[in-house]
């Protein structure tokens, strides 16, 4: 096979250290070397990576663990990075170990079997952050939420019945007057505001409960935190405005679809980055953002699973995948990178063969009880003693299962 890539690195990832293994042209066996993971080893490594010329390295996607090593190497501005999906990456043949896992990752970097993943740029990330994070206490503001309206069902109070939402300002105006010590459903149905105050004879029966101090106690708690999650949420809302201010014509153009608010238009822009020329085509443009509508198929058998959406863990819908490698090349070293992608390019999968069934246990099963029940009418006709009957143990039923379940 090709080689694409003749100076290369893989690196393998982990939390304290990493392993770095190193294929230059003329070097018939790759030299390992091991690093610590703080920012002054990561700038050693890729000081003495360039110094080596190496010229495209390699990494798994670990969690966020490579986050740090791929700011090092991209600081040096003469190294290309190619970060791989940890799907997208076969298990390394044999016995797994850190140093094998390197290996393989630049063998298989070498020949161009790697997808690389996209990487937002700065600016782009900067507002990704700030979105998913605003994503994430949106999230927790609504838990709270969800808590106090545990904490009042518990206290028989249903406002939430009888209004659209338990928060707005004639439930919150009631569940400060109930935290105050007001018990009187009258007066808590007196509060309600706008059109609510048609409702009075209902809010007077969802106020009338047996709300105690432990009630008032966490409601207070669940409040404050709902409270204070709002302030975050808009000091977050300033921060993403001024990270989306390089991309203000694009989400304006997006806030023209119908449906689609500044939030939601800061989101794309965020997950999909402001060019779209890495989008062959629109629907792969959804299926990156997780849009992609199932098939006709799909839609007329309903016994079919649904498809599963792609999401920003999955291979970039923009990567074109590597070419059918050719035959194995007779004088490749078996074991390599490109010895196996050809083995597995031109050897046809063997056929699965079909699951087992668990009719010969259910006939193997009959047959043991209809030769007990032989033997005991056999020997009470008789008039010998009556056998004693037998009783097979769990385990001996387990056996004579997973035996027959296998083919003949």
């Amino acid at each position: 096979m090709e080689v694409v890539h003749p100076a290369v690195a893989g690196i393998d990832v982990h939390k304290k250290i990493l392993w770095v293994a190193i294929r230059l042209p003329g070097e018939h066996r790759p030299f390992i070397r091991s690093y610590r993971t703080f920012w002054r080893a990561l700038q050693k490594m890729a000081a003495e990576l360039v110094e080596l010329g190496v010229t495209d390295v390699a990494m798994e996607s670990t969690g966020v663990y490579w986050w740090p090593v791929y700011h090092a190497l991209a600081q040096t501005g003469r190294i290309e990075l190619c970060v791989a999906n940890a799907e997208h990456l076969k298990s390394v043949p044999g016995r797994k170990t850190d140093i094998r896992d390197c290996q393989w990752i630049a063998e298989l970097h070498q020949f161009g079997l790697l997808r690389p993943s996209f990487i937002p740029a700065q600016n782009v990330a900067a507002l990704r952050h700030r979105t998913r994070y605003r994503k994430k206490l949106i999230e927790v503001r609504t838990s709270e939420g969800q808590r106090l309206a545990k904490v009042l069902e518990d206290a028989g109070i249903k406002i939430d019945s009888v209004t659209s939402k338990l928060l707005c300002l004639s439930g919150r105006d009631m569940i400060e007057a109930l935290i105050a010590g007001e018990r009187d459903p009258h007066v808590l149905a007196g509060l309600a505001r706008g059109v609510l105050r048609h409702k009075h004879e209902d809010l007077v029966a969802a106020c009338d409960g047996r709300f105690t101090d432990t009630h008032a106690a966490m409601c207070r708690l669940h409040l404050d935190a709902y409270d204070h999650t709002t302030g975050k949420i808009t000091e977050l809302d300033g921060l993403v405005a001024e990270a989306a201010t390089v991309f203000e014509p694009v989400i304006t153009r997006l806030m023209t679809i119908v449906g689609i608010g500044r939030r939601t238009a800061e989101v794309i822009v965020a997950e999909t980055g402001a060019d779209m020329s890495r989008f062959p085509a629109p629907e792969q443009l959804a299926a990156w953002a997780g849009l992609a509508p199932a098939t006709g198929s799909q839609r007329v058998n309903a016994g079919e699973p649904p498809p599963v959406r792609a999401t920003n863990t999955s291979k970039p819908p923009w990567s074109k995948p590597p070419g059918a490698p050719p035959a194995p090349d007779p004088g490749s070293e078996p074991g390599c990178a490109a010895w196996y992608a050809a083995s597995a390019s031109s050897t046809p999968r063997r056929p699965r063969s079909p699951p087992p069934t668990r009719c010969y246990a259910s006939a193997g099963w009959s047959w043991l009880e209809a030769r007990t029940t032989a033997k005991t009418v056999a020997t009470s006709t008789t008039g010998a003693k009556p056998a004693r009957p037998t009783i097979w143990p769990p385990a001996t039923k387990r056996l004579w299962n997973v035996s027959a379940t296998r083919s003949p």
